[in-house]
């Protein structure tokens, strides 16, 4: 290295460290092929020419490259040079994040095999446990969808054989039990046919009367409830919607209250519209009611059959224990009156949580128990097929260790391709938990 190229390098400090650090070697070399131009080769004069323009770009170049630096302090400020800089290291963050994500889809279209067993295995026990807990959701855990359900009860006939439904006679009987029961009502479950001009539905249909809804302390979103009137002989017969039948059937038409629709071959006068969540204590398993009628009574049916189911709702202060010893009382009497009744016979006084949950309890609880410990060994599993692939990518990981990864890019990596398995077999447990949802509800 000549003299004139080591004073030029010190020259080259006027230049920012930036600038010196990418320009250096350009600048140096230009100096050096400048140096022999013809011009500058005339002895001194030309020595000093030389230098006197080298001086002068040089002050020249590198003050203007100064005054950038200063100009870009000034106008960013340091809280803003520091959040340009958080927020370039973010965007390198991103784009290496979609690099590892695309590369983590590239190595599971790689290994179909390894791909469909883990997917398989994740989807059946996401798809599984999410249904479960929908169905645990909705009868365990969800609030039921009646006002003050604490005091809506059922009452059943029991006897040394077990539990038998009310009888027509036995309904006058506790609805006229006013000081304790505020409400009393019976229903009884159905089949029909809807016909239309959209052609002809087989529905399942519960015939209420007119005490039904205020036990449970619902009313209709529109139109009315049942009357005592409904329930007469010789009454024009009327129906309640339920809000899917309204949604599917009359695309939720408030005008279709009033007007009259086609059941069984009769024209039935549409009454009113009932909540979205609406039930009946026995609809919560099985295909949902889609229509309410009005149960019409005459004379008491004097063999006294046992096929209504009754709801309750207990009057102000009164206690489930206090029902059940009122209506023991009342047995003898009834006994009395009624001579069918069996000798052992006792009114049964349950809260319609009992009723609604009844025997499904236990088996959802162990249903849900025995999923979750699907999904645990689902998990194990996908965790050991992980493992017994690592041990075939380890030339990768060294290789990678070799060209200047560190054990967090590694890791990052790995983490990408799980979190892509999963979002995969999650989207896919949903499709199955949809499907299990229905079959569960069937069963």
């Amino acid at each position: 290295m000549s003299l004139s190229e080591r004073v030029f390098r010190l020259f080259l400090l006027a230049y920012p460290a930036s600038f010196r650090r990418r320009y250096r070697d350009d600048l140096v070399a230009f100096f050096v092929s400048d140096r022999k131009q013809p011009t500058y080769a005339n002895g001194v004069a030309g020595f000093f020419r030389f230098w006197r323009k080298t001086i002068f770009d040089l002050l020249h170049t590198s003050a203007s490259e100064r005054a950038l630096v200063v100009a870009g302090v000034f106008r960013l400020g340091p809280y803003q040079l520091y959040i340009k800089r958080k927020t370039l290291h973010r965007t390198a963050l991103m784009e290496a994040t979609l690099q590892d994500l695309r590369y983590a889809g590239r190595m599971l279209i790689r290994n179909p095999g390894l791909t469909t067993i883990a997917l398989a295995t994740l989807t059946l026990g996401i798809g599984i446990n999410a249904a479960m807990f929908s169905m645990v959701n909705g009868v365990l855990l969800r609030q039921l969808p009646y006002t003050d359900s604490e005091r809506v009860v059922a009452i059943w006939g029991t006897d040394t054989d077990g539990t038998f439904s009310v009888s027509e006679n036995e309904r006058l009987r506790y609805r006229d039990a006013t000081n304790i029961l505020s409400s009393f009502g019976t229903y009884q479950f159905n089949w029909a046919n809807l016909t239309g001009p959209d052609g002809a539905e087989r529905v399942v249909i519960a015939a209420i009367d007119d005490g039904v809804l205020p036990a449970l302390g619902v009313t209709p979103i529109a139109g009315r409830a049942f009357t005592i009137q409904d329930t007469q002989p010789g009454t024009n017969p009327s129906v309640l919607l339920s809000h899917g039948m309204w949604q599917q059937r009359f695309a939720g038409n408030s005008g279709v209250v009033g007007t009259t629709i086609q059941i069984g071959g009769s024209a039935v006068n549409v009454a009113g519209v009932m909540p979205r969540d609406f039930r009946l204590p026995g609809d919560f398993v099985g295909q949902p009611v889609q229509l309410y009628s009005a149960q019409v009574f005459d004379e008491p049916d004097p063999r006294n059959l046992h096929y209504l189911r009754s709801v309750g709702r207990l009057a102000e202060g009164t206690t489930v224990e206090r029902a059940r010893t009122y209506l023991a009382d009342l047995a003898p009497r009834m006994k009395e009156q009624l001579p069918t009744l069996p000798s052992s016979f006792v009114p049964a006084v349950t809260p319609v949580r009992d009723v609604v949950m009844g025997e499904i309890r236990p088996v959802l609880l162990i249903l849900f128990a025995a999923v979750g410990l699907l999904l645990l060994i689902a998990c194990v599993n996908v965790a050991n097929i992980f493992l017994a692939r690592s041990d075939s990518r380890a030339t990768e990981m060294t290789l990678r260790v070799a060209l200047g990864a560190n054990r967090g890019r590694i890791v990052r990596q790995l983490m990408s391709e799980s979190i892509v398995l999963s979002l995969i077999g999650g989207a896919l447990g949903l499709i199955v938990a949809k499907l299990a949802i229905g079959g569960l509800v069937r069963f």
